[in-house]
């Protein structure tokens, strides 16, 4: 991607614009994810946590590994409630290969009711917590107490939780999500 800075502030654009969608006119969820706890998510990870592990260099698997095993603590799930797109990620972007700028986004699948920093977790694909500071910074709305912590246990879980799933589904997406959790840990 040639413009970073760009993409940026397309993306923080478009978040602050989504986000504004009012959250009481979004259907709950048929499997009540609004709702579930960040210690489910932590769980999920422990439970999956070995097919993970041999995926992981030493240096990395040392950082991960308190994740892996579940011994941190969820933070306080306390954000603003607003209308997510809940599966933002490189994959679901669609950037000009000639500008770098952002010219759409699909898959509104798991669209819901909540946190947005979740909207915020699968751009570390793209380029770590730098890139995603420069879309919060371009970022109009208040992101509510916390949001960096959030930020880093949702990062550093949902990304090692993925790499599970595709070590054990999709062994072909297995180094894409390796960079993810490579930058999470950055």
């Amino acid at each position: 991607m040639s413009d970073l800075a760009g993409l940026a502030t397309d993306i923080g654009a478009l978040l602050g614009t989504l986000h504004r969608i009012d959250p009481r006119q979004v259907p709950p969820t048929p499997d009540g994810w609004e709702h579930e706890p960040w210690g489910d998510l932590r769980d999920e990870l422990a439970s999956t946590a070995s097919l993970a592990r041999p995926l992981l260099g030493a240096g990395l698997l040392t950082r991960a590994e308190p994740y892996l095993s579940g011994r941190v603590p969820e933070p306080p799930q306390d954000g603003p409630v607003r209308f997510i797109h809940n599966d933002i990620c490189p994959d679901h972007l669609i950037v000009d290969r000639h500008s770098g700028r952002l010219t759409g986004l699909i898959d509104f699948t798991d669209a819901m009711a909540g946190d947005p920093v979740h909207d915020f977790v699968g751009l570390i694909g793209i380029g770590g917590y730098p890139f995603i500071g420069r879309v919060a910074a371009r970022y109009d709305l208040p992101l509510g107490e916390g949001f960096a912590a959030k930020l880093e246990w949702l990062s550093r879980v949902l990304t090692l939780t993925w790499l599970a799933d595709a070590a054990a589904h999709d062994p072909a997406s297995v180094p894409k999500h390796l960079s993810w959790v490579t930058h999470a840990f950055s």
